[in-house]
């Protein structure tokens, strides 16, 4: 937690192809979270921007999204963009197209767990609950 917020971090492939979805999913995890939640994603097209969208639609007063970190397209450093929101994060929720495992959500998704974090979900363009097979498990 950063200054009293439990922070969320939202990511997923540019190519997800379902927000009203992906809404729901954010809908339901946020009941079941403390009051002062925060949104932080990377701010790329699909889900990153929609999780802002989300907010600003069905978020709670104390919602917020932070977004201020670069995108691939606009710096090379999205690999450090990754594993600030990995960092920051006390749970990550991700929305990815099964089975695409070359994605910068994949790569979010490893700097958290080599951080020791497990608390986090992927989910894929049907809205199930999917995780990929990892090496050593």
């Amino acid at each position: 937690m950063i200054l009293g917020y439990y922070i969320i971090g939202v990511i997923g492939s540019e190519e997800y192809p379902n927000k009203d979805l992906m809404f729901k999913i954010l809908s339901d995890i946020s009941v079941e979270r403390p009051i002062e939640l925060a949104i932080i994603s990377g701010g790329a097209k699909g889900p990153d921007t929609w999780s802002k969208e989300w907010n600003v639609k069905f978020g709670q007063r104390r919602t917020f999204t932070l977004e201020a970190l670069p995108t691939r397209r606009e710096q090379d450093h999205f690999f450090l963009r990754n594993a600030v929101i990995a960092d920051l994060a006390d749970e990550l929720v991700a929305f990815i197209i099964r089975d695409k495992y070359a994605d910068g959500s994949w790569n979010t998704i490893n700097h958290f767990r080599r951080l020791g974090k497990t608390n986090y979900k992927v989910y894929d363009q049907n809205g199930e609950e999917w995780d990929r097979k990892w090496k050593g498990e």
